[in-house]
């Protein structure tokens, strides 16, 4: 008997993620979190020209990250924009060089806690390794 392995088969328990629900990966050789945002935060984020502009909510005792605010980027800013295609997910991916370093773990399932044509917000699963205070 003979059985055809191909990328998809070999693949097995490794399904893809229901698009409907937003989940959050750390690219840690990037220092980057990926955001791979819902049907609802994918069709925000499209609607948005020029990208978005990303900004990290911190908590003051524990310097820790605790959630991703995504707004509009203005014409004059570059911002950042979904990547994906040829049957990927769309994602995006930000960097963390200014909060800190995620630590790595699993994709995670997040929650959206906003989604309005002015603001995307999403709490952040993971723990950090925080960045020093600037001087």
């Amino acid at each position: 008997m003979l059985v055809r392995v191909t990328r998809q088969t070999g693949r097995v328990g490794r399904g893809g993620y229901p698009r409907d629900v937003a989940r959050m990966m750390v690219d840690h050789r990037n220092a980057r979190l990926v955001y791979l945002p819902s049907t609802a935060g994918e069709e925000q984020l499209t609607e948005w020209e020029h990208g978005c502009v990303a900004e990290f909510e911190v908590d003051d005792a524990s310097r820790q990250p605790h959630s991703l605010r995504l707004m509009p980027a203005p014409p004059e800013e570059p911002g950042f924009k979904l990547r994906g295609g040829n049957g990927q997910r769309s994602h995006l991916s930000i960097p963390t060089r200014g909060v800190g370093v995620a630590v790595p773990g699993p994709s995670r399932a997040v929650e959206e806690v906003e989604v309005s044509p002015s603001l995307i917000e999403v709490g952040i699963p993971f723990a950090f390794t925080v960045a020093r205070a600037a001087p």
